[in-house]
């Protein structure tokens, strides 16, 4: 209080212009940490909706359960548990038919 009394007009006008451009530089940088955020919000949507997108027109559980029943037949156990994400497709996996070791499938793609 008493140095702030003993100040100057000039010393009081750089205190408050160092304060000035102390609080600018908060702002500028509350600014371009909601601008990163918004960017980072944008490409989390752009990236669920991607996942969408994908999930719609790659599902297995789009297809019928006698194709998806095919294909788990094909696959060895690794991949076949791998798909085990829902009721239906475990479901299936289970009734898909006698499971295919490896060397079984590399044979039946071997010419």
């Amino acid at each position: 209080d008493m140095r702030r009394a003993l100040m100057t007009t000039e010393e009081r006008q750089m205190e408050v212009n160092e304060l000035l451009r102390d609080e600018r530089l908060a702002i500028d940088r509350l600014h371009a940490a909601q601008s990163v955020h918004e960017m980072s919000m944008a490409k989390v949507e752009e990236a669920r909706a991607y996942r969408r997108t994908i999930g719609e027109e790659t599902s297995l559980n789009t297809l019928p359960s006698e194709i998806v029943s095919l294909i788990f037949s094909k696959l060895p156990l690794a991949d076949r548990s791998k798909a085990r994400v829902n009721r239906r497709l475990c479901a299936i996996e289970r009734d898909a038919g006698p499971l295919k070791t490896l060397e079984s499938v590399r044979s039946d793609w071997e010419i």
